[in-house]
């Protein structure tokens, strides 16, 4: 199986990524901040929708910790103080 990070976006989708470890979550949350850094002119209040349309992940934990990087970025850029996932579950 190739590793998510050399697939493209279309290859990411249909593959689920079932009990990631640690590192892979830290990975993909940096993916999602790295997209959210990409995207400093996003309403928070379009935030869900925007991070769900290019967020390349489907399985539910990689999802999610995408999605949080995403939008832990744009609220950072925007000056909203945020605390991240990792640091939320002591990870």
């Amino acid at each position: 199986m190739q590793h998510p990070g050399s697939m493209n976006r279309d290859q990411r989708k249909g593959t689920p990524m079932s009990e990631s470890t640690l590192f892979q979550l830290s990975r993909i949350y940096a993916g999602g901040w790295l997209a959210g850094r990409n995207s400093p002119d996003t309403d928070p209040a379009d935030m869900d929708s925007v991070a769900d349309r290019l967020n390349p992940y489907q399985a539910p934990a990689e999802s999610q910790r995408w999605n949080r990087g995403f939008k832990d970025a744009v609220l950072r850029i925007q000056g909203i103080r945020v605390k991240s996932l990792d640091r939320l579950v002591g990870e």
